[in-house]
């Protein structure tokens, strides 16, 4: 027998005899399991006796959700600190680059140009970065636009804390005229929005529409830039859909998360529909320039451009 006190100072008895208990519980769970699965648990048996050990544990001592709701507030402050003028030096610096490699593909060409931002998984930060570049540009002194077109499993709005609907889907349904879709983002004066509206049980019509061709050519005369945050390849097709109404695609890459297999098949896709690559970002990446970090460090408080644009997106 065991006398635990707990942080609220009550007495708790616990009976060491309980292991017992527990063997019989999970004996009889396992008794109305078929054949072949008994034998599965029977093996599994101290996982078992571990796992609901460690909850009954957190029951007796109170464990409650506010460490939960703290770990959530970090998450999502330190999700702020990933977006516009709170990224760091280094990171910063990292989409000024992408910015000026985007400008110079499209050197010698006037109007507004079209930018879809992809990824072969979710999670590998497409959002983020669509934020990031489309702040970068606005930076410029260019009006710009960031369209969220995964309609599916929107992230934009979270990300810069805006009502999901009215957005996208609702002009393209017909639903809404345009009126108040598009809204200032909060981080730039000269960056605008658009949301992902409210989920439509047909994303990938909507996006192939004539609507939206029309949407996009009646943008461009307003804008000098237009980032779209679209849907990863690899889960459905709706990217390869846009990407033949944008000037060229970015591909965003998380390092160690995403398989050769799987880049290879994803960049194959945007290649059979003719769309215009017009690069990759290599995403939570570490730099080992120590030239780069011996030299560059003074000027920020970070020398790394890994760990840049983190999203469950």
């Amino acid at each position: 027998m065991f006398v635990l006190t707990n942080k609220k100072g009550y007495v708790i008895i616990i009976d060491i005899n309980i292991r017992w208990n527990i063997y019989a519980y999970l004996a009889y769970l396992i008794g109305f399991r078929p054949k072949q699965e008994r034998r599965q648990y029977q093996d599994r048996e101290g996982e078992y006796l571990c796992y609901i050990m460690n909850k009954l544990m957190n029951t007796i001592f109170g464990k409650n959700n506010k460490k939960s709701a703290a770990q959530k507030q970090t998450v999502e402050v330190n999700s702020k600190k990933l977006l516009g003028s709170d990224l760091s030096f280094a990171a910063s610096e990292a989409y000024k680059r992408l910015r000026t490699n985007l400008v110079f593909s499209f050197a010698g060409e006037t109007g507004c140009r079209v930018i879809g931002v992809t990824s072969s998984l979710r999670g590998e930060g497409k959002s983020t970065t669509s934020v990031n570049l489309a702040y970068s540009l606005a930076t410029m002194n260019k009006s710009t636009l960031l369209i969220d077109a995964d309609m599916r499993l929107s992230n934009t709005h979270k990300l810069l804390e805006l009502n999901l609907a009215p957005g996208l889907s609702n002009l393209l349904v017909g639903v809404n005229d345009g009126t108040g879709l598009i809204v200032p983002s909060k981080l730039h004066r000269n960056l605008m929005v658009m949301t992902a509206g409210d989920t439509p049980p047909n994303p990938m019509e909507l996006l192939s529409s004539k609507r939206m061709v029309m949407t996009l050519e009646s943008l461009r005369a307003k804008f000098d830039y237009i980032i779209i945050d679209l849907p990863p390849i690899d889960a459905v097709a709706d990217a390869l859909i846009v990407s033949k109404l944008v000037d060229g695609m970015v591909l965003v890459i998380r390092e160690n998360y995403v398989d050769k297999h799987t880049l290879d098949n994803c960049i194959e896709q945007l290649r059979f529909h003719n769309a215009n690559i017009l690069g990759f970002v290599m995403n939570c990446a570490e730099v080992e320039n120590k030239y780069y970090r011996k030299n560059y460090y003074r000027y920020g408080n970070n020398s790394s451009v890994g760990n840049t644009a983190i999203s469950n997106d």
